[in-house]
């Protein structure tokens, strides 16, 4: 499939396209992170021109628990997140709710579950309780650390890191609750600025899976990170 015209794209957010083109413009964007871009680019356009009522676009209420920030616990057949589904996740599912627009500016947005809703493990509740970096954090320097605590009932977690077109960067099953991540080795290298997204996948001895809310921090250079890159090129 040719990437998607604008006329697609407000038709897409606009719920506009029948089930067909629908599923169509979905494998489309799955595959195409320049129309991904594009389609954030026209979230912006309408927004901007009506601040008070969001597009209703139909999102698969999977994603829509996950923008959320639903637990969702599932059998030991369903596979981890993959790029096939999860771009459109990250990109339609978070900003078509309106819980996360994934173009930062001064700050990266709100993201919080509406009212009513709750996670559906207790188990879940207690280990979120434990994760950091907090969601919407500013972290710098050149090494990231996340932490959790696993309930008592999980075996494992795997850790996922997403760019804010929904592109996995890292993807990693650590033997601890902590997680360290050298930003310089990331290939293409991670702009100042960034706003990223994280979650972890929770396993349980039962053979089941939970993945926790999604969660999000900018990430930039510390200044003495800037003042060592601008010394390193005047040599």
């Amino acid at each position: 499939m040719a990437c998607l015209s604008p006329e697609q794209l407000h038709a897409f957010l606009a719920d506009g396209l029948d089930a067909e083109e629908r599923s169509a413009a979905e494998e489309h964007l799955s595959l195409c992170r320049a129309c991904r871009h594009r389609l954030v680019q026209a979230n912006e356009v309408v927004r901007g021109r009506d601040s008070e009522v969001l597009p209703e676009v139909a999102v698969p209420e999977e994603l829509l628990a996950r923008a959320r920030g639903l637990g969702r616990r599932a059998g030991s057949s369903r596979a981890l997140p993959t790029r096939s589904w999860w771009p459109v996740a990250a990109v339609l599912a978070l900003a078509a709710v309106g819980l996360v627009f994934l173009r930062g500016g001064n700050g990266v947005g709100e993201n919080r579950a509406p009212d009513g809703d709750v996670l559906r493990s207790g188990s879940a509740e207690e280990a979120l309780e434990l994760l950091a970096p907090a969601d919407g954090a500013v972290l710098d320097g050149e090494i990231l650390e996340f932490r959790w605590a696993l309930p008592s009932d999980a075996s494992g977690a795997t850790f996922t890191l997403l760019d804010d077109l929904g592109d996995i960067l890292q993807r990693s099953t650590p033997s601890s609750g902590r997680f360290e991540l050298d930003v310089r080795n990331l290939d293409p290298p991670l702009p100042s600025g960034s706003t990223l997204y994280w979650y972890l996948t929770l396993r349980f001895d039962d053979g089941t899976t939970i993945d926790t809310p999604v969660r999000r921090f900018r990430w930039q250079l510390d200044a003495l990170g800037e003042k060592k890159k601008s010394s390193s090129g005047d040599h």
